[in-house]
């Protein structure tokens, strides 16, 4: 599966990523998540708008 990072790193108010949406915690864990974990975070991702739906397969 394919990351969402754009190389934007930058932490948000919310201490989340600007670029890619994702929290300190997912992106340090990224590599080690299981597939299942990945999409979870992919289509949260694609429904507040970081990632396409098209990425995801859903457009």
């Amino acid at each position: 599966m394919i990351s969402p990072c754009v190389r934007v790193c930058r932490l948000g108010p919310d201490d989340k990523c600007e670029g890619c949406g994702r929290s300190v915690a997912e992106i340090r864990q990224w590599a080690g998540m299981t597939r299942d974990e990945r999409w979870a975070i992919m289509k949260r991702l694609a429904a507040e708008g970081f990632v396409p739906a098209s990425a995801i397969g859903e457009a």
